[in-house]
């Protein structure tokens, strides 16, 4: 679903998917990250509040959708990110 390869700076799909990695942190964090930036900007949908809290008794004023979803289901859709594979390529000596 999610493919990209190439270098970060000249190829967009690429980017999209490095701009996601979370150096220095533990992976889960990148895959946090990388389920925000798709259902934001792919689905149309924000989800970074239930990253932290359910929606129930937070979103209500904001987002009614939202304030139905729980931390597990933001946690669901950070489970497909933990099967893709990230390789890192230094280029140029950078």
């Amino acid at each position: 679903m999610l493919t990209a390869a190439g270098d970060a700076n000249e190829v967009g799909p690429a980017n999209f998917l490095v701009r996601g990695w979370q150096d220095g942190d533990p992976i889960q964090d990148t895959y946090d990250t990388l389920t925000d930036r798709v259902t934001t900007r792919l689905l149309g949908v924000k989800t970074e509040c239930i990253s932290c809290h359910d929606g129930r008794r937070h979103l209500e004023q904001i987002n009614l959708y939202m304030s139905t979803r729980r931390r597990r289901d933001f946690y669901g859709m950070s489970a497909f990110f933990s099967r893709m594979t990230f390789q890192r390529l230094n280029v140029d000596g950078f």
